[in-house]
Formats: C-alpha cells, structure tokens, sequence
C-alpha cells in the first residue's frame, strides 16, 4: 500500500491533479481506490473504518501519507457535503 500511496505522491509533485490542469477520471479512480486508507469524511465507510482504528497500527501509518491527505481533500472538495463543482472551484493545492 505504501507504494500506492508513493505513486500518487510523486505524481502529484505539488500539483492539484494527478494528471492535467482538471479532475479527471485518474483522481477520482485513485481517490476511490485509496480511501479505505486515506479515511476521508465523505467516504461511505468511515464510520467503520473509525470504529476499526484501533484494532492496529497499520491504517495510522497509511493514514499520516501525504498521498492519504490528498484523497482527503479531493473528498472535501468533490464528494463532501459543501462539495462544489470543479468549475466553480478555485482550489489551490
């Protein structure tokens, strides 16, 4: 998983997208895939994955990720509950 999360780290190289100037099917596909690790708010199994949280220490090791931070923030943005749309946001990274 680390790797994974290496991956979308260095693709990202502190840029908003993965890849392009605009959410794509690569964010939202890496974002979906990456969530039971990255635990955002708006995932739809969060709440399980909290009650799981101390069962060990692996998901907190994923869960410090930079990569884990982004999918956090692209469910903020895109899936969360003040969730806007792409063209309306001024989203910095």
């Amino acid at each position: 998983m680390f790797r994974a999360l290496d991956v979308v780290d260095r693709l990202l190289d502190r840029r908003r997208y993965l890849s392009g100037d605009a959410f794509s099917t690569l964010d939202l596909t890496a974002a979906a895939v990456l969530a039971p690790i990255a635990r955002p708010e708006g995932w739809c199994w969060a709440k399980v994955a909290a009650r799981r949280r101390s069962d060990s220490l692996w998901p907190t090791l994923f869960y410090t990720h930079p990569a884990a931070a982004w999918v956090r923030r692209v469910y903020d943005v895109y899936a969360g509950p003040g969730a806007v749309s792409p063209a309306a946001l001024a989203w910095a990274p």
